[in-house]
């Protein structure tokens, strides 16, 4: 009987290297996340913080400028991510191919792969879509006099 480690060692040449690109998409996929989601979380601040001092006629700061980085962020992202799948797609129809070739290569369903990937897929629009909400109310209700 064959142990685990002469087990991998037999696995098809090439699909070691397939899993550590794949694994390499998923945490560069990951990360951009946690850049995005930690720049975005400024931005917020950044636009509560003007808000609160009402700045004199200066309300498109947080009205205006702010809401576009949120949305320029956000757009960039999206098309870093839909990169980031392209290349996923493609490493995994090369993985489809050792599909049977070892007992230890079980592929994950594309199905639930897909839904592993909703986070990263609707946050950039939900964003997009609480950044340009946010941008109407600020004109909606412009700043009052006071503060600085």
């Amino acid at each position: 009987m064959a142990t685990d480690d002469e087990n991998a060692k037999a696995l098809p040449e090439g699909y070691t290297y397939l899993r550590q690109e794949l694994r390499f998409e998923h945490t560069l996929l990951g990360s951009r996340m946690t850049y995005y989601m930690t720049s975005q979380s400024f931005l917020f601040t950044t636009a509560a913080i003007a808000r609160a001092v009402q700045w004199h006629g200066v309300y498109w700061f947080s009205g205006v400028m702010v809401p576009i980085v949120g949305i320029a962020a956000s757009a960039v992202l999206l098309f870093s991510i839909h990169a980031a799948y392209g290349r996923m797609d493609q490493w995994r129809a090369k993985e489809k191919l050792f599909e049977g070739k070892h007992p230890l290569i079980v592929l994950y369903p594309e199905e639930k792969h897909r839904k592993s990937l909703l986070f990263t897929t609707l946050m950039p629009w939900l964003l997009i879509s609480v950044w340009i909400v946010f941008a109407v109310l600020i004109h909606i209700f412009k700043p009052q006099g006071g503060g600085m």
